[in-house]
Order: structure tokens, then sequence, then C-alpha cells
């Protein structure tokens, strides 16, 4: 997921968010494509200052969710912090650390994102 973020590979970020964007769109009514352009990230990574932030694997713990069903990573220090972590610039100019926080599951033996 950091490689296709890191290279923009926007029809890899789609593929792999296809479980979670079909669920959000059956429980939403709306359409799978709104949903995945609607992320911030999206615009984000069009930008020309958009630069992820390299894992140190050391700084993040495997949080269990839902009753041992789900799974996410959280930084050990800064619980809001995502392994998915990238930097860039906002409407006035200043550098920003953004991140999204994807949830996984085990579905059929590999862990697919479902949030």
């Amino acid at each position: 997921m950091w490689q296709a973020y890191n290279a923009k590979d926007v029809n890899t970020l789609r593929d792999q968010q296809k479980v979670a964007l079909k669920a959000w769109a059956w429980s939403t009514g709306e359409n799978e494509e709104n949903i995945f352009t609607d992320q911030s990230v999206y615009r984000n990574i069009k930008a020309k200052s958009f630069k992820m932030i390299p894992i140190n694997w050391d700084n993040y713990r495997v949080k269990i969710m839902n009753q041992g069903r789900m799974v996410r990573l959280v930084n050990k220090s800064d619980p809001e912090i995502s392994p998915i972590s990238y930097y860039v610039d906002d409407e006035d100019g200043d550098t920003v650390l953004s991140t999204t926080a994807p949830i996984f599951s085990l579905i059929n033996g590999r862990f697919v994102q479902v949030i």
C-alpha cells in the first residue's frame, strides 16, 4: 500500500480499497468511484508537493479491533499517526503532515483493507 501511494498509483490504490469501497457504497447508497475520489488523499496525491514518509516499522504496533476481526497499525508514541503518512503543501503553501489509517481484516488468507 505504501508503495502504491509513493508511486502515486491511483489504480492500484483503488484496487486495494475495492472491498472497503463496495461496503461503503452499499451502506451509503453512493457509488464506489465517488467515495474513492472524495478522499482527501486522492486529491493530495496529485499535488507536486506530495511526499510519502518512509516507514520505520519499529515505531508501530498492531492494534487488534472488533473482537479480533480487524487490525490496523498505530504509532507507539502517537496513536493518531499511521504508517501511511505524507507531507503535502496546503492552500497557503505551508507543508503539513497528513495521514490515512486503513483498517484490515483477514479474508481468505490475506489482509484486505475494509475501512
